[in-house]
């Protein structure tokens, strides 16, 4: 039928356009610098809300005896000084890391994992990903680490807070330079910045070590200092 071919086309043209017409509205919405920050906050107020979950991961011992450990920095000199070590298969940046997986294998072997990166890093093919304490148990333990640290191309905001800080800075900057001159998206960025250090400020410094329920210490991830987020805020 000729006519229903042709009133079919013209309607399929019609609803093409309008997916066109909506499609263009929502990017032209998404690119614009004011939607962009708002995600880029909402993703750091997430991060940062992490801070409060406590660091234990429940290992599925049957014996919950508490255990006495030292301390974080005494740990980490002595896998640095004895440890196991387990190299990096690819360069990259370390984009999250899976912490409750290599609590879990840690304790099954009795051994603590260092890693020497946190997410947001950059990381070179070969390097020393982290150590394991004792270290006889690093290879035991190479693949779940390697598992366990996602390596890519592009850093991401899920475990990452200083990127999120650099990237509302970033905007800032740009928004105040000569060529942009957008005051009013620099003031927004920085009323964001303090807010986002307010809400990081609120929490105590992070020695990075994750336990088992019994109180040992089976994972070290690099903490992020407070000073060094202020030096990227401002």
């Amino acid at each position: 039928m000729p006519q229903l071919t042709v009133l079919t086309s013209v309607l399929l043209v019609f609803v093409s356009f309008c997916y066109l017409v909506f499609y263009n509205h929502r990017i032209a919405l998404a690119i614009q610098t004011n939607n962009v920050l708002a995600r880029i906050v909402e993703d750091l107020h997430a991060a940062i809300g992490e801070l409060s979950l406590q660091r234990v991961v429940d290992t599925g011992a049957s014996s919950q005896r508490p255990e006495r450990q030292e301390s974080a920095d005494g740990i980490r000199q002595r896998c640095i000084a004895e440890g196991g070590v387990v190299n990096a298969i690819t360069s990259g940046y370390v984009r999250t890391v899976d912490r409750a997986r290599v609590v879990r294998a840690a304790d099954q072997r009795g051994a603590i994992v260092c890693l020497a990166f946190r997410p947001g890093q950059f990381v070179l093919e070969g390097e020393a990903l982290a150590r394991v304490l004792p270290a006889a148990h690093a290879e035991e333990l190479a693949a779940t680490i390697h598992n366990a640290v996602k390596i890519g191309q592009h850093r991401a905001l899920e475990q990452d807070i200083e990127f999120a800080f650099a990237q509302v800075s970033e905007i800032a900057i740009r928004a105040l330079s000569p060529a942009i001159n957008d005051t009013f998206t620099g003031l927004s960025s920085i009323d964001w910045l303090g807010d986002a250090l307010r809400m990081f400020a609120a929490f105590p410094a992070s020695d990075g070590a994750w336990h088992t329920k019994r109180g040992a210490v089976r994972l070290l991830v690099p903490p992020l200092l407070f000073a060094r987020v202020v030096r990227g805020a401002f």
